[in-house]
Formats: structure tokens, C-alpha cells, sequence
């Protein structure tokens, strides 16, 4: 059940949460030793956050995601996985990442719990509204770059976050042009 739950947890998904290193690297402190390993632990962090909204849609999805050819293999949709043995792991995700985020700082701790709710809105009401859909995923890369701020105790550069947005805002935009038409 491990392995299934590892699975549902995305693992490849998880180099989305490099975008918390980006105010360590434009502050230039990239070497500083104790700076880094809050990023580190920040970004640790938000693959367990972005884990359990993983395996939360995948709950939620899991009857249209029979009838997809990929997504068919997914643990709770090919029943591999039960719903209730995931539900109960994204709820330890969830609890586990909020738990750890307050060791790192409330600010940050705010953040999180901000992409908690953003992205469980995003399963559920969020994804089938076009234009909300593209700005909830560009939104996740923006809060993943203002919690590696707090994380590390910097304030952030407004280009940055402008630069972070144009960025998202073109990966979500490939992403929904790549599935339309496939």
C-alpha cells in the first residue's frame, strides 16, 4: 500500500517546488548554509502539501478518471488504492505539511494553508471554470515563490513574482492547450 500511496503521491511532480529556492538564489545567499536548509525544508514541505491535494483530486476525480486512458492507472481510480486508505493519507499529508510549516515560521505556515485551500477549491469547484482554472495553477507557483521568501526571512522582489506569474501563466496555458488537443 506504501508504493501506491507514493505513486498517488506524484513524486515527479514534485520539481514544481524548486520555484521556494527562487528568493534564496536572487538574494545571493544560495551558500549560505543555514538559508538553505529553511528553503529545503520548505520545499520538503510543499511536495507533502501539493501531495495531498494530488491524491485529494484523485479522490474526487477518481470516477472520470476510469474512463481516461492514463489516468486509469491512477491507484484510486484502478481501485488499487481504496478511497478511504487515501483519504486517510492525504489527511496526514495535509496535517503533517501544516504541522512542519509552523516550525519555519507562521508567515509561511499562512502560505501553505493559502495553497491548501486554494487547491482544494481547485478540485472542486475551481477546475471547470476556464480562466480561474489557468489562474489557480499559476497562482500555486507564485505562493510556492512567497513562501521560499518567508521561509527564509526576506521580503520579495515584486519582479520576481512578475516573472514567476508570466511563467506560470505560460505553463498553464501549455498545459490546457496540450490537453485540448490531445
Amino acid at each position: 500500500m506504501f508504493k501506491l500511496i507514493l505513486f498517488s503521491m506524484r513524486p515527479l511532480d514534485w520539481t514544481k517546488n524548486l520555484f521556494v529556492f527562487v528568493p534564496l538564489v536572487f538574494s545571493q545567499n544560495l551558500f549560505n548554509i543555514r538559508l538553505f536548509i529553511y528553503a529545503l525544508s520548505a520545499s520538503l514541505i510543499f511536495c507533502l502539501a501539493s501531495s495531498s491535494i494530488y491524491i485529494t483530486n484523485d479522490i474526487k476525480d477518481r470516477d472520470e478518471d476510469k474512463a481516461h486512458p492514463i489516468k486509469a492507472n491512477r491507484p484510486v481510480a484502478s481501485q488499487s488504492l481504496s478511497a478511504k486508505n487515501a483519504a486517510a493519507a492525504a489527511l496526514i499529508l495535509h496535517a503533517g505539511c501544516l504541522i512542519l510549516s509552523w516550525f519555519i515560521s507562521p508567515g509561511f505556515m499562512l502560505i501553505v494553508v493559502l495553497y491548501l485551500l486554494l487547491h482544494i477549491l481547485y478540485s472542486f469547484f475551481l477546475k471547470k471554470v476556464v480562466v480561474l482554472d489557468v489562474m489557480v495553477i499559476a497562482a500555486g507557483l507564485v505562493l510556492r515563490v512567497l513562501a521560499g521568501s518567508a521561509a527564509i526571512r526576506i521580503e520579495t522582489c515584486p519582479w520576481i513574482l512578475l516573472c514567476t506569474a508570466q511563467i506560470a501563466f505560460f505553463f498553464a496555458l501549455t498545459k490546457r492547450r496540450q490537453e485540448a488537443i490531445a
